[in-house]
């Protein structure tokens, strides 16, 4: 299996369609439950049939190494930025503190973005606590007590309970500062989409985007916050016109 050694830390990566030239596409998935697989097995590989595709697990999750620290949004930014540092300007698809990452890069490492597509993106206020099952919240929201009995009582979560038990993921989640109006408007200096699910908690993020930022594409599909998997077809089918509108979409924003 690919791995590489950025910032000290052993990263899981896998690239679609290596050799295309053109703008790539970097896609990153959630946090706890989530890794590349999530779009490896869905999304990536129609995308991959146009474009160059980096996919990789972000540290702690997946087959990447769980270092001790290191997960608020700033610091997973800049292992995105080692991570790609070889690549031209590229595409960021992200799902769920994806996103939150994604947006953070954006605002640092201006020129190095050339679109974003946010799927399920937490930057909406949640009222009632995540059900345990459901998957975990991205931004602020640190885990209930009953989560986190139930995460520790589950055998199947080892992994989740191994960042909750041995890594300072949850502290630097609370120590996160909020998403605020002025960061949202910097999807404004690049094309930018977001999908939302109707039954998401987080579906009041695709109003608050649109209310910030009016030129943003912004579509909702019946699901919930995992509708990148749940409704694969047709988030695929939303990437894949956004990402091949490229050029169009370049000369609207020049």
């Amino acid at each position: 299996m690919p791995f590489t050694t950025a910032r000290d830390t052993r990263f899981h990566m896998v690239e679609l369609a290596s050799g295309r030239t053109g703008e790539p596409v970097v896609m990153l998935h959630g946090l706890f439950t989530g890794s590349l697989a999530s779009w490896y097995l869905t999304a990536a590989p129609a995308i991959a049939a146009r474009r160059r595709v980096r996919l990789f697990d972000w540290r702690g999750h997946g087959l990447s190494e769980r270092t001790r620290a290191g997960y608020g949004a700033s610091a997973m930014a800049d292992d995105l930025d080692a991570l790609t540092s070889d690549l031209p300007p590229f595409a960021i698809v992200g799902h769920s503190y994806g996103c939150v990452v994604g947006l953070r890069f954006l605002q640092t490492r201006r020129g190095r973005v050339r679109r974003m597509a946010l799927v399920e993106p937490p930057l909406a206020e949640v009222a009632e606590p995540v059900p345990a099952g459901a998957a975990p919240p991205g931004d602020r929201q640190r885990f209930t007590p009953a989560r986190l009995r139930a995460l520790r009582a589950d055998p199947s979560s080892r992994r989740v309970r191994g960042l909750l038990e041995n890594t300072t993921l949850l502290d630097d989640l609370a120590a996160e500062p909020p998403v605020t109006d002025e960061d949202l408007r910097s999807l404004a200096e690049v094309p930018c989409m977001v999908i939302g699910g109707a039954g998401s908690p987080y579906a009041p993020s695709l109003e608050r985007v649109r209310r910030v930022c009016p030129r943003v594409r912004g579509h909702i599909l019946d699901g919930g916050h995992d509708i990148h998997v749940t409704g694969a077809d047709d988030v695929t089918a939303l990437l894949a016109g956004f990402l091949g509108a490229a050029r169009s979409e370049e000369a609207t924003h020049g």
